[in-house]
């Protein structure tokens, strides 16, 4: 079941950046077992890291506001 968890979320595409998310694939790197869950954690971690960081929630009010 991880490893299948771990499949799906490595081909996701992220749409932004998430700290928590990347700190969380950092973990698993660091601390799983299986290397089939390392290995598509990391596979996401470099998708993650390409991505475009979160637009704070107030800029996106702000850009709301002014459009």
């Amino acid at each position: 079941m991880r490893q299948e968890a771990a499949r799906l979320l490595g081909q996701l595409e992220p749409l932004y950046r998430d700290e928590h998310i990347f700190a969380r694939l950092v973990r698993v790197l660091q601390e799983d077992a299986d290397a089939d869950v390392r290995d598509a954690a990391y596979g996401t971690l470099l998708r993650l890291a390409a991505a475009p960081e979160a637009m704070p929630r107030d800029a996106e009010t702000a850009v709301s506001i002014a459009r």
